[in-house]
């Protein structure tokens, strides 16, 4: 996050631009306000706005202490000086800009110096909101997320977050948050977590949880290595490329139990397959070639897919293969391709495809999002990575629950949870005793 800087001039307001530095280019956010709030985006990018200082008082706790007539030189000054306007003007739309008091808040721009006009309109937007007269952001979607998103960060910096969530939730959520799926369109991943980032800061569940699900499955570039926290780069570009309060370390280990859960089916087939027990169920004498040439057919299929590398060890010298760094539900489907084999006409039910499919649809990555109540409420309970399960799942378990079914939400977040961070999970379909 920068670092705001603030000072209070009495005399003639700062440069406002690096166009033009009269006072008479000020925004009016309150045509009758007491106060000049100079802001600086970037060194050359400035922008003055005529506010209440009543409002920003009542609405933010950042300038409540800023303006506070009784503890800082700023506020009191602020204070003196609207004594003295008050005593020569009966009507402060009398006040000519050049009498008002200033403050100064510097440097508050997100990102690079080419977004510092859609950094204006965000500010701009907030304290509209605060003020009670906001104008909707126009232009394509692309550009109205980026200054909600922004616009949600200024938010938080000046500690107005219930108000800008209260006026968002009522005019602009339908409009912007509720109507975009990630999983329905080609989502980018700045999107998803310009969106996520909206919903983190302004409460909005449905928004967190699809958002943050999606990119558990799309994944991240900043992800080296899902379950090693110091390999996540910390980015300091946009305040959305990298979700503090645990979020990217959350999601980036959902994604990780996520894989390591596909990955234990594939094992677990091929463990069976190349074991000594007999997979073929039909027990005729070519029962044994049976489960020899089903066990060739995956291995040449897992291969194909590239979800399996089969490398000879004796050298040493090969390379420990990168994680699957592709969308999780692209390499389910690839998954889901395998065809039917059959060593002769009589094995027709043997092989991979009669067992795998039906496991596979246990994996649910698309449902695997922050749910914002359990995060809030109880997160080190709920947390994947803070507190994993670490016991045994069963299929055959699993089974039997789905069919007696779940009642809440949470309570299906909680038994996705034992499954993912399970440290084992036996995938036959027996119940144990």
């Amino acid at each position: 996050m920068p670092s705001y800087t603030h000072h209070l001039s009495l005399a003639s307001p700062p440069e406002l631009s690096h166009q033009d530095s009269s006072p008479n280019t000020a925004v009016a956010i309150d045509p009758q306000g007491d106060l000049l709030l100079n802001v600086s985006f970037y060194n050359d990018l400035c922008q003055q706005y005529r506010v209440s200082v009543s409002v920003l008082r009542d609405q933010s706790s950042y300038f409540g202490v800023l303006l506070d007539s009784t503890k800082f030189s700023e506020g009191i000054a602020v204070e003196s000086k609207l004594v003295d306007l008050k005593k020569l003007h009966e009507d402060m739309n009398n006040v000519s800009l050049e009498e008002l008091p200033s403050v100064t808040v510097s440097d508050i721009g997100v990102g690079s110096r080419a977004t510092g006009e859609l950094c204006e309109s965000a500010f701009r937007l907030c304290l509209q909101i605060l003020h009670d007269s906001p104008e909707l952001p126009v232009g394509k979607k692309a550009r109205v997320r980026f200054v909600c998103a922004v616009l949600a960060h200024y938010a938080e910096v000046f500690a107005v977050l219930p108000a800008v969530s209260k006026y968002y939730r009522r005019c602009w959520q339908d409009r912007i948050s509720r109507s975009y799926d990630p999983f329905a369109t080609k989502a980018t991943e700045t999107s998803i977590r310009q969106e996520l980032y909206i919903g983190l800061l302004l409460g909005l569940p449905h928004t967190v949880e699809v958002n943050s699900a999606a990119l558990i499955v799309l994944g991240s570039g900043s992800w080296f290595d899902a379950h090693d926290d110091s390999n996540i780069a910390d980015n300091d570009g946009y305040p959305w490329d990298y979700l503090t309060g645990g979020v990217e370390e959350e999601l980036a280990y959902r994604r990780h139990c996520v894989v390591k859960s596909i990955s234990s089916i594939q094992d677990y087939f091929i463990a069976a397959y190349s074991s000594r027990g007999s997979q073929c169920k039909l027990r005729y004498d070519s029962s044994l070639a049976c489960d020899a040439f089903q066990l060739g057919e995956m291995l040449r299929f897992f291969t194909r897919k590239g979800t399996l590398n089969m490398q000879c060890t004796l050298s040493g010298e090969h390379d420990k293969p990168q994680a699957y760094r592709g969308s999780l539900l692209d390499l389910l489907k690839a998954m889901k391709e395998c065809p039917t084999y059959q060593v002769d006409r009589n094995h027709t039910h043997c092989g991979l495809r009669a067992g795998f499919l039906p496991r596979l649809r246990a994996i649910d990555p698309e449902r695997q999002g922050l749910c914002l109540q359990c995060w809030r409420n109880d997160r080190k309970n709920e947390s994947w990575l803070e507190n994993p399960s670490k016991g045994a799942w069963f299929y055959g378990v699993y089974m039997w629950d789905r069919k007696k079914g779940v009642r809440s939400p949470c309570a299906i977040h909680r038994k996705a949870k034992k499954f993912y961070t399970a440290s084992q999970r036996d995938w036959t379909e027996d119940k144990p005793s």
